[in-house]
């Protein structure tokens, strides 16, 4: 009954969304974890709108550092104070936050195969995951308003939207988060079961998946609306660039390649200042065009390498070579006239030698720049995005 009472009080408008997304992720709490002394609930701004100062604490140790590392999000408490500010601005029920206690293991915290324990291990993202205090580990649950208060302090001009939403979204919804500046966060309901694997990896809890779309929030709100709106166009360009003689295995590689792209995992940017890059001067025409240009000569070069490894492994190689270099000529890396002698002297191993090394030091042709500079103008220039 309880997320449907929620769900209820959300279409009467008696509750906001954060809130019913809080109040589905302590449902998800307490119909998973069956022995109540193992989590807590923690209210950071109490009711007399003062701070408690012992959860503070544990976000500080969280949050803010010193140190430039990938991992550090706050560099000074002025940065934890502004949070706090903005996180205000939301409903009482988004003040507070979850801690469930962890498993030990030699002293630390036995962290698993799972999706939550991987994001950490191998990008360090750690924000309202796994804290301390005194000596015990917790998992946190962040509340909805502290995930947007967060966006928000990192990128105050203009952050990226959590858009809760029951279940996983499909690809065409990832696709308009790129172009929206936004990004669902899947959440668990009755009957509605969020996936148990991504990236490869188990996910054990719902809300390690919620957590899981809160990262790729986190990494798409480095990235300017302009240089979003790019990935978009990107991703579907490798889908389109796929050729007849693309084995099973090679689609399969260029579609996580575009699916890297809608998920915004460009790791690039986390190591530049949101502020900066995210400001009014920081997207500039010759910006995009670059970022453009650097992504699409890196997918060309992948397709004509992919192409060049198919002839070798294609038992048609004559249909193979003709559709290779129909290819090579539709990207301006060599005229009809040379493939016609090349055929005819029978060299068509010197040639594709001499197109290797072209490609080595790549640079656009000038039909690919035209197409950039319209992406550009276009999303700059005209967009009301």
């Amino acid at each position: 009954k309880y997320p449907y009472l929620a769900l209820q009080a959300l279409y009467e408008k008696k509750i906001s969304t954060e809130s019913f997304s809080t109040l589905l992720s302590y449902w998800a709490i307490k119909s998973n974890i069956k022995n109540p002394a193992t989590y807590q609930i923690r209210r950071l701004i109490s009711e007399d709108n003062s701070v408690d100062k012992k959860n503070l604490a544990i976000l500080k140790n969280n949050l803010v550092s010193t140190e430039p590392t990938i991992s550090s999000f706050f560099s000074s408490e002025k940065k934890l104070d502004l949070f706090i500010e903005n996180l205000r601005k939301f409903p009482r029920s988004e003040h507070n936050f979850f801690l469930i206690k962890l498993k030990k293991k030699n002293g630390f915290p036995s962290f698993s195969d799972d999706l939550a324990s991987k994001i950490f291990l191998k990008t360090q993202f750690n924000a309202f995951l796994f804290v301390e205090e005194e000596s015990t580990y917790y998992q946190m649950v962040p509340s909805h308003g502290m995930k947007q208060a967060f966006l928000n302090t990192m990128s105050p001009e203009d952050p990226v939207q959590l858009v809760p939403k029951i279940g996983p979204s499909d690809l065409t919804s990832i696709q308009l988060n790129a172009m929206r500046n936004t990004r669902d966060m899947a959440l668990s309901f009755p009957e509605v079961e969020l996936p148990k694997v991504a990236h490869e990896s188990k996910i054990r809890y719902p809300w390690d998946f919620t957590f899981h779309d809160f990262y790729h929030a986190y990494i798409a709100n480095y990235i300017p609306r302009t240089h979003q709106v790019a990935f978009k166009i990107l991703s579907d360009k490798f889908k389109e660039e796929q050729t007849p003689f693309f084995t099973p295995l090679k689609k399969e590689f260029f579609n996580l390649l575009s699916d890297q792209l809608i998920d915004m995992e460009h790791n690039t940017y986390r190591h530049q200042d949101p502020l900066r890059l995210k400001s009014k001067n920081g997207a500039t025409p010759a910006k995009v065009t670059a970022f453009l240009k650097s992504l699409e000569s890196v997918m060309i070069v992948a397709v004509l390498t992919l192409a060049e490894d198919s002839i070798k492994n294609t038992e048609d190689k004559e249909r193979a070579i003709d559709d290779y270099f129909h290819l090579l000529e539709s990207r301006g890396l060599i005229d009809h006239a040379a493939i016609v002698v090349a055929k005819n002297l029978n060299q068509i191993k010197d040639l594709v030698f001499q197109i290797d090394k072209k490609i080595q030091t790549y640079p656009l042709h000038h039909k690919n720049d035209i197409f950039i500079q319209k992406i550009s103008y276009h999303y700059l220039g005209h967009s009301k995005l």
